[in-house]
C-alpha cells in the first residue's frame, strides 16, 4: 500500500482473533495501528459494538 502512495496505514479487524505475535507482524510490515471492535477481548480493542448492539436490540424488541 505505501508503494501506491498510502501516507500511512491502518488496520482495523472485526474480531481480533490471534495473539501478540501476529499484532507484532502486522505493524512490522508497516501498519501503524491496529484496531479492533469488542467482539472479542483483546489488546486492540478500540471500536466498542456496545452501541451498534444496542440499538439493533432496542429495535428488534420494539417491532
Amino acid at each position: 500500500m505505501r508503494k501506491r502512495g498510502a501516507a500511512s496505514i491502518h488496520v482495523a479487524i472485526t474480531h481480533a482473533l490471534f495473539d501478540k505475535a501476529v499484532e507484532e507482524k502486522i505493524l512490522s510490515a508497516g501498519a501503524k495501528a491496529v484496531w479492533s471492535t469488542t467482539s472479542v477481548p483483546h489488546g486492540t480493542n478500540a471500536i466498542s459494538l456496545a452501541g451498534i448492539l444496542a440499538d439493533i436490540l432496542r429495535r428488534e424488541l420494539n417491532e
